[in-house]
């Protein structure tokens, strides 16, 4: 079940608004259209953040994402798809780049 604080259009969720699930206990904060995350917003969870655009419940457009495992993507997103990949290791001071298509 999730908790939903907003505004709504016609009972579904629309405009800005703030959705937690509560099993997998992820927040999203942002703009909503027809119940699904679309326009800006950030989704947070207890491995790390992405904060962004997203469209129909999916990150698209230009987001920027971070696990706590310490590696970070900023770039662009279609559907659901990393369309680059940057990697960093604070330890090492080291960063691998290559555009490839990763999924999240």
């Amino acid at each position: 079940s999730a908790l939903y604080e907003g505004n709504f259009l016609h009972g579904r969720y629309h405009g800005t608004g703030q959705v937690t699930h509560h099993a997998t206990n992820a927040t999203y904060v942002g703009e909503f259209a027809d119940s699904m995350a679309d326009g800006v917003g950030t989704l947070s969870w207890s491995e790390g953040e992405c904060a962004g655009q997203w469209k129909r419940d999916k990150k698209h457009g230009k987001n920027k994402c971070s696990w706590a495992s310490g590696i970070a993507y900023d770039g662009e997103w279609v559907n659901e798809a990393a369309t680059g990949w940057r990697q960093t290791n604070s330890s090492s001071e080291w960063t691998l780049r290559a555009q490839i298509q990763l999924l999240f």
